[in-house]
């Protein structure tokens, strides 16, 4: 899901990180006694923000580093609970020779943090300490995660040929927060980030009935109401009622599927060579589902299934991040409780590489009682990676029981016991 400009608010007191790099980007050279290769490293001074969302320009320029090349660029985030971790790696040496690049920050709320740029360098001839290779690092946007109620729908407009904006108070779409007067947009509530200054929106979240169907509807159609939130997972403890799944040749929609290593729950790596460094809620520490390349050429798969069917009208809601330039989501159901096939496309979705953070993805979701399986695909070097993490479904779906004699719960409990 793409934001919507008219959802940002700008920010009263946002982040200053224009630099002087006469001052405020001084470089550290650790230069080997033995060897060719030289860090450089720019850290930047202490920020603080308050719930703030940014992201920030970092333009390079080696045009006066003439004498070795720059194989590695690294942008480290630094926060002041002294978690260290990667947000940027490229280590594409062809093209490192000057870049512009944006890369979104984690949440500010009212600690500090800083950047550092680490940049690595092989040369066999003296180093010139006096250079400053970061032409540009200010920044690019900044926005608060709420906003002073009410909260206004708005949509663009023409009017006899003239584009504007037309905004409507919908009380449906507020979430009042704990703190006096500001608000934020339901569909934010209970989805995994905090968007309220106080973090109520993301309070007793498993419990909310804001993430079911009502229970007549439920009840008419012979669902579980309160199972549903069971397929609501971050995968910190285990995969909830999600199950890995491995596709056969016959059923993987991209023909050949014989690199399947399953999308495995693991916990953030130290590096971007190996996965994100971080988890959707920007915890070094958390968990997340990682399908890791196989191949240099051919293509690696991974899957999930719901444990139960699913019915109703809903959205699907998931994060992803991935380094790949060509990955894919499949969202796919099947209603044949006997067989795997026949398969229904729901939907494909082509994922965006060039990101820092996990990004949303929404489906539409129609189902009268398929299990739903979410379906992996990345296509690249061996360090290419696609991360899943905090899976839930908005208000109108609900879960179906099935009993454990059914033929596809016991295909899948030896799916999952062969992975």
């Amino acid at each position: 899901m793409l934001i919507d400009p008219l959802k940002l608010i700008t920010a009263k007191e946002p982040i200053k990180l224009d630099v002087n790099q006469e001052t405020d980007l001084l470089p550290l050279f650790l230069i080997p006694i033995n060897g060719y290769e030289t860090t450089i490293k720019y850290p930047s001074k202490w920020l603080m923000g308050k719930n703030l969302r940014c992201s920030v320009k970092l333009e390079t320029d080696y045009s006066k580093y003439i004498y070795g090349n720059i194989t590695q660029l690294i942008v480290w985030y630094q926060n002041d609970n002294n978690e260290t971790y990667q947000l940027l790696l490229d280590s594409d040496g062809t093209s490192l020779f000057s870049k512009e690049y944006f890369i979104d920050l984690p949440l500010t709320n009212y600690g500090k943090f800083r950047l550092e740029i680490e940049m690595q360098a092989s040369t066999n001839a003296d180093i010139d300490t006096s250079l400053h290779l970061v032409k540009t690092l200010s920044t690019h946007r900044c926005w608060n995660t709420y906003q002073h109620c009410p909260v206004f729908s708005c949509s663009p407009k023409d009017i006899n040929n003239q584009s504007s904006v037309q905004c409507s108070f919908s009380p449906e779409l507020s979430f009042n927060c704990s703190t006096p007067d500001l608000c934020i947009y339901q569909d934010e509530v209970c989805d995994y980030e905090i968007n309220c200054p106080d973090g109520s929106d993301e309070l007793n979240c498993d419990q909310s009935s804001a993430l079911m169907s009502n229970n007549t509807s439920a009840n008419e159609l012979n669902g579980d109401v309160s199972s549903i939130n069971n397929l609501r997972c971050s995968f910190e403890v285990d995969y909830c009622s999600w199950r890995p799944f491995k596709l056969s040749n016959e059923s993987c929609f991209w023909g050949m599927c014989s690199h399947n290593r399953g999308l495995i729950r693991t916990v953030a790596a130290k590096s971007l060579t190996q996965g994100p460094t971080f988890d959707h809620s920007e915890n070094p520490k958390g968990h997340y589902l990682l399908l890791k390349s196989s191949s240099k050429r051919g293509r690696s798969t991974g899957s999930i299934v719901s444990s139960t069917p699913i019915g109703g009208n809903c959205k699907l809601v998931l994060h992803y991040l991935t380094n790949s330039r060509y990955s894919q989501v499949l969202i796919r159901s099947s209603d044949n409780s006997s067989s795997f096939n026949p398969f229904s496309t729901i939907e494909v979705i082509d994922l965006d590489w060039e990101k820092s953070l996990f990004t949303r993805v929404e489906v539409d979701l129609d189902l009268s009682g398929e299990w739903l399986f979410l379906v992996t695909m990345i296509k690249g070097d061996e360090n290419s990676y696609l991360a899943l993490d905090d899976i839930y479904f908005t208000k109108g779906c609900y879960a179906l029981s099935i009993p454990e004699s059914s033929l596809l719960h016991r295909s899948i409990d030896r799916f999952h016991a062969f992975l």
